[in-house]
């Protein structure tokens, strides 16, 4: 019988999404979003439902690769695969626009990567734009479950 690794992963990102609200701070808007690329959204999926997400002041679940509503006062959780194009997106989410006029994408950024962060793509994202927004990065590893689920 095989051990269900999806036990612990359920806990460790129900976790997350509900630790935010805590770290928020009181006062502020607990709401939150999380922000995911197509990998980290099937890793996710396999271990929580939407309702479970949503019942964690989630406002909504967005794809990092799609054309996103911004929420300018609301905390983003992104958990995403540790590569140049979540980077690159990130900071595009953080770097205001002047056409049309536009402000950072959500208030701050609790960044999750499915692997380690490679140390160039640290040190962009540390210059950045996004920089200052940035609350918390952490490292999941859990990249080795995108095999669970469906194949």
């Amino acid at each position: 019988m095989k051990a269900d690794c999806r036990v612990p992963i359920f806990y460790l990102l129900l976790g997350i999404i509900s630790a935010i609200g805590q770290t928020v701070g009181a006062g502020t808007n607990q709401w939150r979003v999380v922000v995911v690329d197509q990998p980290s959204l099937k890793i996710i999926s396999t271990v929580l439902k939407m309702p479970a997400i949503l019942e964690q002041n989630v406002l909504a679940v967005q794809l990092i690769t799609k054309n996103r509503q911004p929420y300018p006062d609301v905390d983003a959780v992104y958990v995403l695969v540790p590569c140049a194009e979540s980077i690159a997106h990130v900071i595009d989410d953080f770097t205001p626009t002047s056409d049309p006029p536009l402000r950072a994408k959500y208030a701050h950024a609790h960044l999750y990567f499915t692997g380690a962060l490679s140390d160039p793509l640290f040190s962009k994202l540390s210059a950045s734009a996004a920089a200052p927004y940035i609350k918390g990065i952490a490292e999941l590893y859990i990249e080795y479950n995108r095999k669970l689920g469906h194949h």
